[in-house]
């Protein structure tokens, strides 16, 4: 968790002073104020932790928050986000008249990608899309939090290449309008070149890689993309700002990766 909201529901209270919550008085933390101190002052106090304190920097919270205060947490982060996104809508306008080429383009390079790249011999991953890239370290943390091994992170400069190979995966059961739409979600996200690759150990599970990309997009929540069409029309599709494979295209996706991503493999 970024940001712990508890405070604004409970005022935990000992003759040391005002604390965030009961668990960091069991382990010694610091009280937000003194019990003297005025009820505006208290106040501010609490606005001061709620705003600035970052959960995932200290070890308090980050190893002993109860799995009750992390979902009041998530629910109240949910529902920020629905009030957000009611007003945070990003609109672009796409050209798709170099679809057929790009797609050309693609069946030549997706050859050289991956007629030399073994097959099951990726690991598994998570990426960091651009507009979590600040998130970084906060990621990280959670993602060890959660027992999981993290072999290596790696930056990612050319996101743009990237995630248009990642998205625009072609085969004879979808339809034209379907790769014209993942081109499209590629595109949504070019609006910056920086993401990361976090590289996970070998023996964890896909179902557990699955479960905390849920629980990180739930974090951040999605936004929506209205992408007016050549012809005027529009499609609007929600952007997250982190991807894991599906194990059916662990292989390709990683072989992708290894080509455009220095440091992976």
């Amino acid at each position: 968790m970024d940001k712990c909201y508890l405070p604004y529901e409970e005022r935990t209270v000992t003759p040391q002073g005002i604390f965030p919550c009961s668990i960091y008085i069991r382990y010694f933390g610091e009280a937000l104020c003194s019990l003297d101190a005025d009820v505006d002052e208290q106040q501010k106090s609490i606005n001061r932790f709620i705003t600035e304190h970052k959960c995932i920097n200290d070890k308090i919270c980050f190893q002993n928050c109860t799995q009750c205060t992390k979902a009041f947490n998530l629910e109240v982060n949910r529902n920020l986000r629905d009030i957000n996104s009611k007003r945070e809508v990003r609109t672009m306008d796409i050209s798709l008249n170099t679809i057929d080429d790009q797609r050309r383009f693609w069946a030549r390079k997706v050859y050289e990608i991956l007629k030399n790249y073994p097959r099951g011999g990726g690991y598994p991953y998570m990426l960091i899309k651009p507009d979590a890239y600040d998130k970084k370290d906060e990621i990280i943390g959670y993602i060890l939090n959660q027992n999981i091994g993290i072999f290596k992170v790696v930056p990612i400069p050319n996101w743009k290449d990237v995630s248009l190979f990642l998205y625009a995966k072609y085969n004879k059961e979808r339809s034209l309008p379907d790769i014209r739409f993942h081109v499209n979600k590629a595109h949504s996200v070019l609006q910056s070149s920086r993401a990361y690759l976090i590289i996970l150990e070998k023996d964890v599970p896909s179902k557990k890689i699955m479960r905390i990309k849920h629980d990180i997009r739930e974090w951040f929540g999605e936004l929506m993309i209205r992408i007016i069409l050549p012809d005027g029309s529009k499609v609007a599709i929600w952007e997250n700002f982190i991807h894991s494979p599906d194990p059916d295209d662990l292989d390709y996706e990683y072989g992708v990766l290894s080509y455009f991503v220095k440091g992976v493999g």
